[in-house]
């Protein structure tokens, strides 16, 4: 029976440990002059996402690079946050300021902030700077909401996008290399189960040991299941609703939102969308958890972990 190409990362670390464990029974009557044994436990050593000696594994890599990342995103997220709620803030203000002050009105009636993706808020952020210090740079609507620390939280913003930009391609990378390590020793199993087969024939101990411990085929149902999403990041809107956004998962082609209300015992699907970002609507007062999945033709991830949100 001819070796198989393996359909995931885990397949290929089972595959790899079972090799490695048939060599040492049969290290007194054969050794693959390819590899040592060494050179398994390195290969094997590199998918832990928890080994840092003697250097971190490229499982740790991209554990590392996952957490960085994400604090990037809800830093990046964070921030957008406090802007739009200064703007909702400020532009409350401005509006009751106006009814009894007719060139305010003029300054504040074409401002809005109802903006819920990152180019809108960002747009009725500057279009509020303008009107604010148009009229009165020093006026605030209660503490903590100044122009100063609103401009500054919008100039700020970018090289937290970037900086979040950076982490995630970083993560990127490490993925791909994960992925070429990975065939890597799909290759090797291979060439080892053929050179093993070849010394040991069918019909004798060590060849029916070989043929019985390693894996030949895993008979995949079809196409694999997308990774897990990773990086909740909930957003309050008012009127029962939030905004979810997650990090894109790898294989993903549509993503499922699961809310458990409070004092709820399980989480219930509440939409799928093809892109992860989601608008969530009719949440209940309290303390909401949201979870994500991702869903391919492979069927559907592992759900991330999940993030809180307090609707008043």
């Amino acid at each position: 029976m001819n070796i198989e190409p393996t359909t995931s990362i885990q397949d290929v670390k089972d595959r790899a440990l079972e090799t490695r464990a048939v060599q040492t029974d049969l290290a007194d009557m054969w050794v693959w002059d390819s590899a040592t044994l060494a050179n398994w436990d390195e290969w094997i050593r590199q998918f832990d996402a928890t080994s840092l000696l003697p250097t971190p594994s490229l499982g740790k890599q991209i554990a590392l690079a996952t957490v960085a990342a994400n604090n990037a995103r809800q830093a990046y997220d964070g921030a957008l946050s406090n802007i739009k709620l200064t703007v909702r803030v400020a532009v409350s203000g401005l509006r009751a300021k106006a009814t009894l002050n007719e060139t305010l009105n003029d300054l504040v009636e074409e401002l809005s902030a109802q903006g819920n993706t990152r180019p809108t808020i960002l747009e009725e952020a500057n279009n509020l700077i303008v009107a604010w210090e148009d009229y009165n740079a020093a006026w605030s609507p209660g503490s903590p909401y100044t122009l100063t620390a609103l401009v500054a939280a919008v100039a700020a913003l970018p090289a937290l996008d970037k900086a979040y930009r950076q982490t995630r391609s970083t993560l990127r990378k490490r993925e791909k290399e994960l992925t070429r390590h990975v065939a890597v020793v799909e290759d090797r199993c291979m060439a080892w189960y053929e050179a093993a087969t070849g010394r040991f024939p069918a019909g004798t101990v060590e060849g029916n040991l070989i043929r019985a411990r390693v894996p030949t085929s895993y008979s995949p149902s079809g196409a694999v299941a997308p990774a897990t999403p990773m990086g909740l990041v909930l957003q309050a809107l008012g009127s029962a609703r939030a905004f979810a956004d997650v990090a894109d998962a790898t294989g993903a082609t549509g993503y499922r939102w699961y809310v458990k209300a409070p004092g709820a015992a399980d989480f219930v699907f509440k939409v799928e969308t093809p892109t992860s970002e989601a608008l969530l609507l009719g949440l209940n007062l309290g303390t909401n958890e949201v979870r994500a999945t991702a869903v391919s033709s492979g069927g559907e991830s592992l759900p991330c972990s999940p993030a809180t949100l307090v609707v008043t």
